[in-house]
């Protein structure tokens, strides 16, 4: 072998070998987990069952359904809470909401989220001290993290239902309207694993269309729903019309119905409520 030739190969088995020994140093590529979250349930399931009621549009930005945001991440073996947010309040108008997780050690972990809570209830609970709350949403979702760039989207369920109690015909004077509602379940995981019960109390002026963000029915129980309406000047005494205490089936992202017509000609007033897809009237009670 002549001189140059063996210098030659020389050259390429030293560039072959820093070649391997530069691979082998480098390190792995940083694990980075962008985790957008998205609105799934925009509108009621059964929304189109109501035509006096707008559907929402869903080009509306995310913090038009979740005003706030709270998350928690745990690993998935060992259960310990890795990263953990405060409750962040939102106002832009982006149609997601983006989270980053950089240099997770290779593995699994649970995200969970909450849209909507406040530091004044804690997470999870849904009707605390008889309060409506808000309109609670929630996700839960596995990351497998591993040594590279990836984007996983996670949809934010509602945990509540909704009660809608229209009013037609009714009298000026009558301008308050209280309820009552038991029992509702109390608490939810972000896995929609619903515990406990409690009840809603609430006194609201009067509409025409009158909401309320309520928990489902606890499961073999029936939730019973009583309605009581005021003028002002009556409002601290007796109720100027008290239904008859009534059954109410609540369900997670679905609109539960109720309708009192005020007849004055016939002296009366009517009380109906939405079961199973139909309107079905429950009472008629004669003006005194």
């Amino acid at each position: 072998m002549s001189k140059n030739v063996h210098s030659f190969c020389m050259v390429v088995l030293l560039a072959v070998l820093a070649s391997s020994c530069i691979k082998e140093t480098l390190p792995e590529c940083p694990s980075e987990m962008i985790v957008k979250l998205v609105i799934k349930d925009m509108n009621y399931s059964n929304i189109a069952h109501f035509p006096e009621l707008s559907p929402e549009s869903t080009s509306q930005p995310f913090s038009h359904f979740s005003g706030s945001l709270y998350y928690i991440l745990t690993d998935a073996a060992t259960k310990q809470t890795v990263r953990e947010s405060e409750i962040m309040v939102l106002n832009d108008n982006n149609p997601d909401y983006t989270i980053t997780f950089n240099d997770l050690p290779a593995g699994k972990y649970e995200l969970s989220v909450w849209g909507n809570v406040t530091n004044a209830i804690p997470i999870g609970i849904l009707h605390q001290n008889g309060l409506e709350h808000t309109d609670i949403y929630t996700a839960q979702a596995t990351l497998s993290i591993i040594p590279d760039s990836q984007t996983q989207t996670v949809e934010l369920v509602r945990a509540k239902g909704k009660l809608v109690v229209f009013c037609r015909n009714f009298p000026s004077n009558i301008s308050v309207l209280s309820l009552a509602i038991a029992p509702v379940y109390q608490s939810v995981d972000a896995t929609l694993n619903y515990q406990g019960s409690t009840n809603i109390q609430k006194s609201t002026t009067l509409q025409a269309i009158n909401e309320t963000f309520v928990a489902p029915t606890p499961q073999g129980s029936t939730t019973k729903l009583d309605l009581s309406f005021y003028t002002t000047d009556s409002r601290a005494t007796m109720p100027v019309l008290k239904v008859p205490q009534m059954d109410i089936a609540m369900h997670r992202n679905e609109i539960s119905a109720v309708a009192i017509d005020y007849d004055e000609t016939g002296g009366a007033w009517e009380i109906w409520t939405y079961t199973e897809g139909e309107w079905t009237k429950v009472h008629h009670l004669d003006i005194e």
